[in-house]
């Protein structure tokens, strides 16, 4: 005898029989299967037609070879995205609960269980863990990843602008996602057409990529007079100070015809107060002379200097995994030219091993009131990097040259810290054409000649 043919399977909604491959579940319940390449995937859908359409189209991509299994990015959100991301790549502790402002635990599990904390190599990873935590709070993690799209993306990015978040702060989340996301499409099984937030699904603010060009400006200088029978010598006004005393005149302030880098050397020497020490003025210096990052001259240490062959090896400060590196993780030794020698020379050696004995955060603050102390506006310890990329430019004609001495990963970054200032640029093109160099007059001392007449 051979075996009884099954009855196929009625709905019982509407007393039809329902297609080959499809359960009914409950109301508006339709579950649809089919076994492709070994594997079998699955889908449910509210009615019974939209079902069977999906077997039909899964097996006619089958037989093209271009079948695409969204299961998982049906099943998870980006919640879990992100929640795996924090876990297998940035070595986030797996036992950490994390909790809104309100005390909730944040309700998004990850991918698959992690167990124990997985080793990373990323540089930063404690920050964006940190950022991940916040993103967590917003409701774009709850859409799932197969209906995620680049206007889901934009919203999220527009209720940052509204809380008042920074462009660069915005773009740098939106960057993290989309790597969370290529990491999911890669390794995780996420298999979606795009990612939504990428940079072409979702444009990124304006303003965020800005190009810092703060620099020391040199010391004013005065314009010369031509010599005028019967005419008194002109002077600089004085400046009246909202209490209604009277100071004396820019020429007679000492303080004010310093350049900014004097000044902030000056403030830097009298730091900490009331008794100075020699690290703050030396770490700014040695920043001017090397374009060294603040990390990398916190921490150097005596070993790392070479006055017999003058030459420095900057290891960069020590990271997660116990490795010592820059921040684009390599190892560089760059010349100790003679600016940097003669400030590494004046520094007392002692028993510690570094030549800063300064932590970041410490060096930072320190920094800070020297910088409010100069009477200086808008100056980091960073830009003083973009000083002396700028000093050694001049030094290291090839750019490729000195990428090697800064640090820089490319070009394009190299650009980003490389200024020139108007005068200079006027002075070279003098020299070019065989000129006598022009006298740099800066803009609050230029007068008419009636002025001057007069």
């Amino acid at each position: 005898m051979g075996k009884k043919r099954r009855e196929p399977a009625v709905d019982p909604s509407t007393g039809k029989s329902l297609p080959d491959g499809v359960q009914y579940r409950g109301p508006r319940q339709y579950y649809a299967r089919k076994l492709v390449n070994g594997k079998r995937v699955s889908k449910t859908y509210d009615t019974a037609r939209k079902a069977s359409d999906w077997l039909k189209t899964v097996e006619v991509d089958a037989s093209r070879g271009v079948f695409v299994d969204t299961t998982a990015a049906d099943k998870h959100k980006l919640g879990n995205v992100l929640r795996s991301y924090q876990l297998e790549v940035l070595a986030d502790d797996p036992d950490r609960v994390l909790t809104d402002r309100e005390g909730k635990v944040c309700p998004y599990s990850p991918m698959r269980p992690v167990l124990q904390p997985m080793p990373t190599e990323l540089l930063g990873a404690e920050r964006e863990i940190g950022f991940i935590d916040v993103i967590l709070r917003d409701d774009v993690c709850g859409i799932r990843m197969a209906s995620l799209t680049g206007a889901d993306m934009a919203q999220f990015r527009n209720r940052m602008k509204i809380a008042g978040y920074a462009p660069s702060s915005i773009v740098r989340r939106l960057n993290l996602i989309a790597r969370a996301i290529g990491v999911a499409r890669l390794e995780w099984g996420i298999h979606i057409a795009t990612n939504p937030a990428d940079a072409k699904q979702c444009a990124r603010p304006k303003g965020a990529d800005v190009k810092r060009d703060r620099v020391l400006l040199p010391a004013p200088k005065m314009m010369p007079q031509a010599p005028v029978a019967n005419a008194q010598e002109p002077q600089l006004p004085a400046v009246r100070v909202v209490t209604g005393e009277i100071l004396p005149p820019l020429s007679e302030r000492d303080d004010f015809m310093l350049g900014e880098e004097e000044r902030l050397l000056r403030s830097c020497a009298l730091s900490p107060t009331p008794v100075p020490d020699p690290w703050l003025v030396a770490a700014a210096r040695l920043a001017i002379a090397t374009a060294m990052r603040q990390g990398e001259i916190c921490a150097l240490e005596w070993p790392h200097v070479d006055f017999y062959e003058r030459t420095i090896a900057v290891l960069g400060p020590e990271r997660a995994n116990g490795i010592r590196c820059t921040k684009n993780r390599t190892v560089r030794i760059i010349p100790m030219l003679d600016d940097a020698y003669e400030i590494l020379m004046g520094i007392p050696r002692g028993t510690d091993r570094r030549v800063i004995k300064l932590d970041q955060n410490a060096l930072k603050m320190r920094f800070r009131r020297a910088v409010k102390n100069a009477g200086l506006v808008n100056l980091t310890f960073h830009d003083l990097r973009h000083v002396g990329t700028s000093r050694l430019a001049k030094l290291f004609k090839d750019p490729l040259t000195l990428r090697l001495v800064t640090g820089h990963k490319d070009l394009k970054s190299l650009a980003r810290y490389f200024h020139k200032s108007p005068q200079e640029l006027l002075e070279e093109a003098r020299q070019a054409l065989g000129r006598q160099p022009m006298l740099l007059i800066p803009s609050n001392d230029v007068r008419s000649a009636d002025e001057d007449v007069a």
